[in-house]
């Protein structure tokens, strides 16, 4: 009789030890989204506002809301079916929560970048200039481009 306790005792430890993990994996991947959207807004001279923050911290929660659904579903096949000996679709639903918020930091990286690769090809047409009006005019359609008042943020 001991032998089978310990047994699911191991399971349920080690069933708690993966979706510990997966719920760690969840909250910093979300928090690594932040992060690279921060460093492309302050790349792009934006203004930042507390906004993005209140975001991440709702898409925490939704995450881990989902995690804790689908491991409702674990939990009954855990009881009933006898295969069934880690949570897959905690497993599952963390592997494409990842999938996302990477594909989210990739368009961060890449906004970040564009916005390095604009300045360079503009100072590149300020230093080609040959006379000082073709200077000033590329310098003012710079400006009324990336002005602050210009943008609406969301």
């Amino acid at each position: 009789m001991e032998k089978y306790f310990y047994f699911i005792q191991h399971d349920i430890k080690m069933g708690l030890i993966i979706i510990f993990v997966c719920c760690v994996f969840v909250v910093f991947a979300t928090l690594f989204d932040f992060w690279s959207a921060y460093e492309a807004v302050k790349a792009r001279k934006e203004k930042l506002s507390s906004n993005p923050m209140k975001k991440t911290g709702q898409k925490i929660i939704d995450y881990l809301r989902l995690v804790l659904y689908v491991l409702m579903i674990d939990f009954l096949g855990l009881m009933c079916l006898p295969f069934y000996s880690i949570p897959y679709f905690v497993v599952l639903i963390t592997l494409c929560i990842l999938y996302r918020e990477g594909k989210s930091m990739k368009e961060n990286y890449e906004l970040k970048q564009s916005n390095t690769i604009e300045a360079l090809v503009m100072a590149t047409e300020i230093v080609k200039c040959m006379s000082e009006e073709e200077a000033e005019k590329i310098i003012k359609a710079i400006n009324d481009k990336h002005s602050i008042n210009n943008k609406k943020f969301k």
